[in-house]
């Protein structure tokens, strides 16, 4: 079985990896700070350890100049990358001469694991680069899926275990449930250990929206996948249809009606261009348009909750802080 990488492991990583652009580092509670020590370059990087083998790092860098660096990596964990703005070059040496190279920019993501081998890594000039990382040992991820090793791909699961010692990666998009989760962690509402619980429960749910959309999601649903530019017309005319009826939207049922496309095609649907269902898109939705409505203060809070469509204040007060974390009245500036 491999060695596994843990938690030092990944603080040593990232020392490697920050000192070869010499950045400085400023140590707090269960996070790091990197910075450019002069002021031709801007920008910071930001490392919380969420526990033992688990990782996020927030990357925000305006480089006046070209950054590039070589890593050798013999042990190495899961990194799961969502790019939000800037350009970034992996070049990939691998085992048995193979040789790999990604031009990524913003709105793509990454999942990769490559153990024993040498990257390179440029990250362009010309405008800000930005990204959220996740750095996951196997042995941290397994845990989440215990007995049920069966329903994961081949490949997958032979990382998980340990087993693979050859590179893996999938190449996807940041969709709207990733750009929601990812906007939350951005704006969280805690401090000190309450910080670290919310954004680790946070990376969790950002692993299992691009692991959805990278691995499960074609093992799953397939009877029902959309055929063609005419089904995803369809599936943004349903997405009109309900976001202009928020306080009255139809059920399911009527929904694909409207549309003339059935409801298992239609959730589908919308979990393949949206990347959540009908009913998580529209929750989203109304709770995204309520925080904007409490932030022009315009609407009190009961008024804001029947607005987007919730029946008692009560309702809309215990999704609010499902979503936010905080409650309506706590978040209201």
């Amino acid at each position: 079985m491999n060695k596994q990488a843990s938690m030092l492991d990944l603080n040593a990583l990232s020392e490697d990896f920050f000192h070869k652009w010499r950045l400085s580092k400023q140590v707090q509670p269960f996070e790091n700070t990197w910075y450019f020590p002069n002021e031709k370059e801007g920008g910071a990087v930001h490392e919380i350890n969420l526990q033992s083998g688990l990782q996020i790092v927030f990357m925000d860098l305006k480089p006046k100049e070209k950054l590039a660096m070589t890593l050798e990596l013999e042990h190495a964990p899961l990194t799961f990358n969502f790019f939000l703005s800037g350009n970034v070059r992996y070049d990939m040496r691998l085992s048995g001469f193979r040789k790999d190279i990604f031009d990524l920019s913003a709105g793509r993501s990454l999942i990769s694991f490559i153990p024993m081998s040498t990257t390179g890594i440029e990250i362009m000039t010309g405008q800000d680069f930005c990204m959220v990382s996740i750095m996951v040992i196997p042995d941290v991820l397994s845990t989440y899926f215990e007995d049920h090793f069966d329903q994961i791909p081949n490949d997958l699961r032979s990382v998980i275990n340990g087993c693979n010692e050859d590179c893996y990666y999938r190449l996807g998009a940041v969709n709207i449930s990733m750009q929601m989760t990812i906007h939350q962690i951005f704006t969280c509402p805690y401090h000190g250990l309450m910080k670290r619980m919310y954004l680790a429960s946070k990376a969790v749910e950002l692993m299992a929206h691009l692991l959805e959309q990278l691995v499960f999601d074609n093992t799953q649903h397939k009877s029902h996948a959309i055929s063609g530019p005419k089904d995803i017309d369809r599936i943004r005319e349903a997405r009109h249809i309900l976001v202009s009826n928020l306080e009255n939207p139809p059920t399911l049922w009527e929904l694909a009606r409207q549309v003339g496309i059935n409801r298992n095609k239609l959730n589908q649907g919308f979990h393949k261009v949206f990347g959540v269902s009908v009913f998580e898109y529209l929750r989203n939705y109304k709770l995204e348009q309520s925080r904007q409505f409490l932030e022009d203060r315009s609407m009190n809070i009961a008024e804001v909750a029947f607005r987007v469509g919730y029946a008692q204040p009560s309702t809309f007060s215990t999704a609010f802080k499902q979503y936010f974390g905080v409650t309506p009245k706590r978040y209201t500036p």
